[in-house]
């Protein structure tokens, strides 16, 4: 138990599972340093104040560690003693293996060291769009270049782009890209540039002066755009005409005449080329010049690289490409004094080749808000190629195409992947469509030292499988694996709940472990499905024994189990609260007797019960409908007659719904467009309204306090029906518009995954 006094300092050897406790006397000051074994134990590598705690050997060398304690006023007493690692010291990945130690604190609030990335995919959108997961409809036929520029959560130092495929028509071929950084997050005319330069440039500081850049970066400088290259097919053949070479690729290839093509590594010289021009043949095979006659067939053909890339036509699932690195370091400073750091692309599609698909982004997240937590998003358009040429200038849009940053950061990064359907996408849900309550979650818990980066992979009106499979073929494409996979492990997509879907959902859960293990995924979240309000009371039984059964199977793999909590009324079915704005009816106690319906409580926050509404719950006739007051308060008359005894009942609305285009609801209203609703039936509903499925007030036409007609998507055409139902037709509303939702289950879920995202720090 050596002392030491000021001015003097002493090296002392730590064994493995020894640690260094160090005090000082009243008014002292010292340091210890951890030296670099590496370097013959002279370099420090950490450094802690005296009085900072214990400090055990970290490794890697299997003999000792060397500390160094100085003092510099007082002294100081250094005690060697036995070190015991306890829980949350040690960190173990979802299968029981050590994966390493926690960070040390110091009151940083660092995440385990394991789990932490130095690359990331940034992925602000989900996996469905306006038309689908594959899109065959409502696609763009228009030579498009799209700008986005957005916030990271901390210091980047290059970056790859990961191309999304998601039509369900065609491959997209010859896509083209440039990164860029920039100091300005204006899209008006600030800075004494204009709004294209603001938006879609390189904007620095230089010399108090805001400089717009308009080119490539030249060799050895910074200022300006960065090309993005695309690794090529697989080669299968490379053969010449004298100076002529044609390629010929495994799968098709994705480029287009005039794309340029690098090739390398082809046993024969001539074959080698930087930056040639390609004349495409075929899906599979084209041609560039050589300066020479190679004089034969290359035996070792290389590979290439391209300044575009090409995405094959998606079959069932999205396909993918994923760029090479574009080394482009993020500037330190903004314009408006703003903390995080500013990425932008730029990516070319001709459509009048390929249409693709597309999303609509909110004009609300150009600047910031609560619900995106002071982010920006901000995207231009112009109908040219706009990385061929960069003298366009751009406009202010709304059409984003599927392309996302995979960003290297400068500091490490918790990286976190959400995988569900549409109440984990959120796209119509919220009103900026793309701050899922995940989003949320990671937005609120990260900082610039400790950040959090988010992919959103939900997936809107798909089931289990579906959105589970675009994760994965996200990874096999080469995504970098998140440090938390976070998934919805069945869905009200997968159908009510029976022992079909319990199987399935047992599946998915072990293949979700098998690719974790495969990539390397140290932390998996499993969550079950939300509460479905079409759940009679034997298949909400069935429910909450697939629940617990998924609860335990995680369990035994050391996996995360978060059910939901906030959302649900705790009735028996469960139901979505009035206020969650899923299809909210009415929620009472009561009993009938005969024809007089007695209503003995009414649910807090639940609508009125009025006449014209239909009756549910247990033991209740179907079909029951309220037909007018009783004699007392709280009393109805209801249709058929029948004897029911005290129990959880709800209702809702019924109203007429005429054929024609579009089909018009008649029922007094004050609904919105865009608000969401749900129709049943006690036969059948009009051909086109699907029974049982989350449908929109239409915009068009305007809703009015007595009509209004609905579409399959928010900001969808309204529906056609072509057959008269039969029957009487019930609707559920969300109490108070799509929006709503926002505000309850963003509300209820956002704090729930931030508690969850915080557990995985340390002090």
């Amino acid at each position: 138990m050596p002392t030491i006094s000021a001015a003097q300092q002493q090296t002392i050897p730590l064994e493995e599972g020894r640690a260094l406790t160090l005090s000082g006397a009243p008014g002292a000051v010292g340091i210890v340093y951890r030296l670099d074994q590496a370097l013959g134990g002279t370099n420090s590598l950490q450094s802690w104040a005296i009085g900072s705690g214990s400090v055990a050997p970290l490794g890697p060398f299997p003999s000792a560690e060397k500390f160094l304690i100085t003092c510099s006023v007082g002294s100081v007493t250094a005690t060697v003693v036995n070190a015991t690692l306890t829980s949350p010291g040690v960190v173990t990945d979802n299968f029981g293996s050590v994966t390493g130690l926690k960070g040390l604190g110091g009151g940083g609030g660092r995440f385990a060291t394991s789990i932490l990335r130095n690359e990331a995919l940034v992925k602000h959108w989900g996996c469905s769009g306006a038309n689908g997961l594959l899109q065959t409809s409502g696609q763009s036929g228009s030579a498009w270049s799209m700008c986005v520029k957005m916030e990271m959560e901390a210091p980047f130092h290059a970056v790859r782009l990961l191309r999304v495929n998601r039509s369900g028509l065609n491959a997209l071929g010859g896509g083209k890209a440039l990164v860029f950084v920039t100091e300005s997050n204006a899209i008006d005319a600030s800075y004494g540039l204009t709004l294209s330069q603001n938006l879609s440039r390189p904007v620095y500081n230089v010399g108090g002066t805001a400089t717009a850049y308009n080119a490539i970066a030249p060799a050895g400088t910074v200022n300006g755009y960065q090309n993005v290259n695309w690794p090529g097919r697989e080669v299968v053949a490379l053969t010449n005409a004298t100076t002529t070479a044609t390629v010929t690729t495994k799968v098709p290839h994705g480029l287009v005449t005039a794309n340029t093509v690098t090739v390398r590594d082809a046993d024969l010289a001539a074959y080698n080329v930087t930056a040639a021009a390609i004349t495409v043949l075929n899906t599979t095979q084209f041609t560039y010049p050589m300066a020479t006659d190679p004089g034969a067939a290359a035996t070792a053909m290389g590979t290439y690289t391209a300044n575009a890339c090409g995405t094959l036509k998606p079959n069932l699932n999205q396909t993918f490409a994923l760029s090479e690195k574009s080394p482009m370091k993020s500037r330190p400073t903004r314009l408006d004094g703003g903390s995080r750091p500013l990425l932008g692309l730029i990516f070319w599609h001709d459509g009048t080749a390929q249409s693709f698909p597309f999303h609509n982004v909110s004009i609300a997240v150009r600047g910031p808000t609560a619900a995106m937590r002071g982010r920006t998003v901000q995207v231009g358009a112009i109908l040219a190629d706009a990385v061929g040429n960069l003298g366009w200038n751009f406009s202010l849009d709304t059409v984003l195409m599927d392309v996302f940053p995979v960003v290297s950061f400068s500091v490490p990064v918790l990286s976190i992947w959400g995988v569900g359907d549409s109440t984990w996408q959120n796209d119509g849900l919220t009103a900026t469509k793309m701050s899922s309550w995940l989003y949320r979650a990671c937005m609120d818990v990260s900082t610039p030292t400790a950040p959090v980066v988010y992919a959103n992979f939900g997936a809107s009106s798909q089931s289990s499988a579906t959105y589970w499979a675009q994760a994965k073929g996200a990874l096999a494409a080469g995504t970098p694996p998140p440090s938390v996979l976070w998934i919805g492990l069945d869905s009200v997509n997968d159908g009510v709940n029976n022992d079909g879907t319990l199987q399935s959902a047992f599946a998915l859960a072990q293949d979700v472990i098998a690719t974790a293990k495969k990539y390397g995924i140290p932390v998996v979240v499993m969550s079950p499905r939300m509460p479905n309000n079409t759940l009679n009371a034997a298949q909400y039984a069935i429910k909450v024994a697939q629940d617990a059964a998924l609860a335990a199977l995680a369990a035994a793999y050391g996996i995360q189990w978060v059910p939901f909590t906030g959302l649900g009324d705790g009735a028996v079915p469960e139901r979505w609260l009035p206020s969650a704005g899923q299809y909210a009816a009415t929620s009472f106690t009561g009993s009938i007797a005969g024809t007089l319906l007695t209503v003995s409580s009414l649910a807090t926050a639940s609508a009125p019960v009025t006449p014209g509404q239909q009756i549910f719950g247990a033991g209740v006739t179907a079909g029951t409908t309220i037909v007018g007051y009783g004699g007392s308060a709280g009393t109805f008359i209801v249709s058929p007659s029948q004897t029911v005894s005290s129990t959880a009942m709800s209702s809702l609305a019924t109203c007429n719904i005429s054929t024609g285009a579009p089909a018009v609801v008649s029922i007094a209203n004050a609904v919105v467009a865009g608000q969401s609703c749900m129709f049943t039936s006690t036969v059948a509903l009009p051909e086109g309204i699907p029974s049982g499925t989350q449908l929109f007030v239409a915009a068009n036409p305007a809703p009015t306090t007595t009509t209004f007609s609905v579409s399959l998507t928010p900001d969808g055409p309204a529906i056609t029906a072509t057959v008269a139902g039969i029957g009487v037709h019930s609707v559920f509303f969300g109490r108070d518009g799509i929006h709503e939702n926002e505000s309850t289950i963003e509300a209820a879920l956002a704090p729930q995954g931030a508690t969850f995202i915080r557990s995985l720090a340390v002090a």
